[in-house]
């Protein structure tokens, strides 16, 4: 578990190719003091303007990144936002940001000829998992369920995997894509691991996604060579 709020923190998720993964638990109650001590950390006119917890969510990501451009020796630390507003990383570097609820995670690495992507996840509640049927199809379900997955536990780690995987090929094909453009076709929970295959532009690719379940939350990793 995290400690107290706005501690960074480093977790070993997903270390390969020299990979940092940086993690914390923000705070309302801490938020103007922290900003104060990182005035750096500008917000872009539409953050500025937006609620205060899309301004937590903002500032603690780029703090984050900041902290893991500076470990991997990046003299550029500023992460500004897209079009589509996914971050836009240094020349050189592919990183990924993600939070949920109160915890903010980002996964950076020094290499632009990666795959990264990164997805945290409380446990999706049983009321919702209802609404999610186009998440997971029967057979993927089938899948979960045959190696001791609730239905619950099933959609959370489901979305998660599908979410990282979408994050790690956004900058390659500049779209969003639908779920039902991935499948999950292997568990391994031993390897703590997910093959999924991606379907796109009638080429089907597949990869593996990494999962750590820290209790409260989920994480989801994936960095494989940029195939395309």
């Amino acid at each position: 578990m995290l400690s107290c709020p706005w501690r960074i923190e480093r977790l070993p998720v997903c270390e390969r190719y020299g990979a940092i993964c940086l993690m914390m638990r923000t705070n309302d109650k801490g938020f103007d003091y922290i900003r104060q001590e990182h005035k750096d950390i500008l917000f872009p006119k539409n953050i500025d303007n937006a609620v205060r917890s899309r301004q937590i969510e903002f500032f603690a990501g780029r703090l984050l990144a900041k902290r893991a451009l500076e470990e991997l020796g990046s003299f550029h630390t500023d992460v500004s936002i897209g079009i589509h507003r996914e971050p836009l990383w240094p020349s050189g570097f592919v990183g990924s940001i993600t939070h949920s609820k109160n915890i903010i995670g980002v996964l950076v690495l020094r290499n632009n000829n990666l795959l990264v992507g990164m997805d945290i996840e409380h446990q999706i509640a049983s009321e919702q998992s209802e609404s999610l049927s186009n998440i997971l199809s029967n057979k993927e379900l089938t899948l979960l369920a045959q190696n001791g997955l609730s239905k619950v536990e099933s959609f959370t780690i489901g979305f998660s995997a599908k979410e990282t995987l979408f994050k790690a090929v956004f900058p390659r094909v500049k779209r969003y894509l639908d779920f039902d453009q991935s499948t999950l076709f292997k568990f391994d929970s031993n390897r703590c691991c997910i093959d999924i295959e991606l379907h796109i532009d009638r080429v089907s690719r597949r990869y593996k996604v990494l999962f750590v379940d820290l209790g409260i939350f989920l994480i989801t990793s994936l960095i494989e060579p940029a195939d395309w």
